[in-house]
């Protein structure tokens, strides 16, 4: 796109690539998977139909990546298909079984998210373009460019004919959490132990809502308190205070 020229869609020969990123963007989900694993996984995301990656560059170096899925239920389809292999589970259970008892630690630690409001996704967010996820090589993090690729991938919902974007980030990532309010997201609801976030795009040149704009689908949810060890973070949750974290 020339609006975006560092941006790029992935191709196979970036597989190796996206692996290197997702492992340092998020250790703790791929800590489990072997390189042949992710190498697979990753494969088949690229050739799929339901979602687009899409790289940044810089002096020809892939340093970010977004993934938007544009067919929430051939992803989950995908999913299935893609998940670990018995053999796979056994070899971690048997060689790691530190790292499996860790994993099916957090499985249980996850209940605790039950007495949350439960994320419902509405019809507007079920016609929401669904960034996946994205990252950033730590190096090159602070410098703009998950903010470009977020103002990508709201250029990219609009030509796909989307006009609202939802998200989900770990509760966890309090930096990721104040990014995406800064950019206009408003926080929704709970899913497990991650937020959800969705954000209503303007018509370009005329800076108005689209036709189809229904707010109040969005649920206006009482305050709750997210504890974190460094502190406590006020989620304000309903549309008219735009989310705000305090």
């Amino acid at each position: 796109m020339r609006a975006f020229p560092q941006m790029r869609r992935a191709r196979e020969k970036d597989v190796e690539a996206l692996v290197e990123i997702s492992r340092l963007c998020f250790p703790e989900y791929l800590e489990w998977c072997p390189s042949s694993q992710a190498q697979r996984w990753w494969n088949a995301i690229v050739k799929s139909d339901c979602c687009e990656t899409w790289l940044y560059e810089r002096q020809g170096i892939t340093v970010g990546f977004i993934r938007l899925v544009t067919d929430p239920a051939g992803h989950q389809k995908e999913r299935k298909r893609l998940r670990p292999t018995w053999l796979t589970l056994a070899c971690i259970v048997l060689f790691r079984p530190r790292l499996f008892a860790n994993k099916l630690f957090k499985r249980v630690k996850r209940q605790k998210w039950d007495s949350y409001p439960q994320y419902k996704e509405t019809d507007r967010e079920r016609k929401s373009l669904w960034i996946h996820s994205n990252g950033v090589k730590l190096l090159m993090q602070r410098k703009g460019i998950g903010q470009e690729m977020m103002r990508f991938s709201e250029k990219r919902a609009l030509e796909l004919r989307f006009d609202s974007i939802k998200l989900f980030v770990d509760w966890k990532n309090i930096g990721s959490i104040k990014f995406h309010e800064k950019l206009g997201y408003v926080h929704t609801g709970y899913m497990k132990e991650c937020l959800a976030f969705i954000k209503l795009l303007e018509v370009p040149n005329t800076g108005k809502m689209p036709a189809r704009d229904d707010r109040r689908h969005l649920p206006d949810m009482k305050d709750t308190m997210v504890n974190e060890k460094e502190g406590n973070i006020k989620i304000e949750n309903s549309w008219q205070n735009g989310g705000r974290i305090q």
